[in-house]
């Protein structure tokens, strides 16, 4: 298999030492194909995308309910014959070091419910580390060694309850 179709992306240490899942659902990040684009996947309620190909890179989240189309009849009492989701980057986990450079980026570890993610800086070996998991009902990134930079398509009004005045630091967005 590994000559027939590789993953990519694997963390070379755990490659030899335990089974690759190949129909996992985050599978689309492992998942090999011509395209340098890794697709999204769905960790529900959120959909999820790696961003490695081109600038801006990172993580990034959207909620799909928002920008689904479906259409066409099946047959069976109205339901549709299909429906899909348009991928918005809506929230971008990100870093000034790695926000316009290529990173490194790994599936670092995995089990049942989820998997790792690290994303390394080229210049720093800073790392933005997540851990994913299937039906989780929120996002989340820890950094080492970087300075994080998110990026939102929404407004960010409060960080850790104040308003926001030029550059901020805190834990805490709403």
């Amino acid at each position: 298999m590994m000559s027939l179709c590789p993953p990519k992306y694997l963390d070379p240490s755990v490659i030899k030492n335990r089974a690759i899942p190949t129909n996992n659902w985050w599978g689309n990040i492992i998942a090999h194909d011509s395209n340098a684009a890794i697709q999204p996947i769905w960790s529900n309620p959120y959909s999820l995308q790696m961003v490695v190909d081109k600038a801006p890179f990172g993580m990034s989240a959207s909620y799909p309910y928002r920008s689904r189309f479906s259409g066409g009849s099946s047959g069976n009492n109205g339901a549709v014959k299909y429906y899909a989701h348009g991928m918005v980057r809506e929230f971008l986990f990100s870093a000034e070091e790695i926000l316009w450079r290529k990173p490194t980026f790994q599936v670092t570890d995995w089990a049942d419910q989820g998997v790792t993610v690290k994303f390394t800086a080229s210049s720093s070996g800073g790392t933005m580390v997540s851990d994913i998991v299937s039906g989780l009902v929120d996002a989340s990134m820890n950094y080492s060694g970087l300075t994080p930079r998110l990026v939102s398509t929404a407004p960010i009004s409060l960080v850790n309850g104040r308003p926001l005045r030029g550059r901020v630091r805190g834990s805490y967005l709403t």
